[in-house]
């Protein structure tokens, strides 16, 4: 059984790419200054400037720093490293396996697929890194719905996992947008059942939102009532009977109403 003790200090940017705030590939600057890899064979120790070999080395054997720095050295090029952004894109994405959440950003930037980039941010959502991860799984959805099937629902469910109220917000909002729009153009025949599910997702998905605690940007308080006005514009001139979500009503947001049959 080995014990991997990393001690490490980090200096990080942030870009936004894909709708995520990720690290950057080129701010991606973890100095490890000290690694202690305790074995069977005894205590090894990689001084600050390790090799390449050694990162790679240190690596394979589970250290996602090592990864995360080995990554650094092919994106950027270095003496002992050519410039290979293929090969940086590999360590990166083991490097967030190995739960050096840093790279995890990076690794799903670099994929340039929506799908390559959720799997990535949603198995480093399920291995613990859930603030983070979890509401960049979700917001890849969101925002790549022609690529990614818009399973509004699954997104929203884990942005709620990740406690990331502005993400949990984003995808409300697309839910509930899709929600209207199938319901309106979809399901003529029943038009008010259809928005009466729509009013349904409202009501249970804005206390959820409410319940959760304010995001570090200081996000909350707001959501009851933009979500209701987005609501009613997604409704467009498309005005059907149905049971008016509880919620909206305690926001102040009132049912609109057709015009056309005051003047009748």
């Amino acid at each position: 059984m080995r014990e991997l003790v990393v001690f490490l200090r980090r200096a990080l940017g942030a870009t936004v790419v894909l709708g995520c705030a990720c690290a950057s590939p080129t701010k991606h600057t973890s100095v490890v200054t000290e690694v202690h890899l305790e074995t069977d064979a005894g205590l090894l120790v990689v001084p600050d400037n390790a090799s390449l070999s050694e990162l790679v080395a240190l690596c394979q054997q589970g250290s996602g720093d090592a990864c995360g720095r080995a990554a650094n050295k092919f994106y950027r090029g270095a003496p002992d490293a050519p410039k290979d952004t293929a090969r940086a894109s590999v360590f990166y994405e083991k490097a967030c396996a190995l739960s050096d959440w840093d790279s995890c950003g990076v690794a799903a930037v670099l994929s340039k697929d929506p799908r390559r980039a959720f799997d990535i941010y949603f198995r480093a959502c399920r291995a613990g890194h859930r603030k983070d991860s979890c509401s960049d799984a979700s917001r890849v959805v969101v925002n790549a719905p022609k690529v990614l099937r818009p399973q509004y629902q699954f997104a929203f469910t884990i942005a709620l996992e990740g406690d990331s109220r502005g993400a949990a917000a984003s995808a409300l909002e697309a839910w509930i947008e899709s929600c209207v729009k199938a319901g309106v153009s979809q399901d003529q025949a029943h038009p008010t059942a259809a928005m009466n599910l729509c009013a349904r997702i409202v009501d249970q998905g804005v206390p959820q939102i409410q319940r959760m605690p304010s995001d570090d940007d200081g996000t909350s308080g707001t959501e009851a009532k933009d979500l209701c006005e987005s609501f009613v514009n997604q409704m467009g001139e498309t005005i059907v009977p149905f049971d008016w979500p509880k919620t909206c009503a305690a926001a102040g947001v009132k049912q609109p109403v057709d015009t056309r049959e005051l003047h009748e």
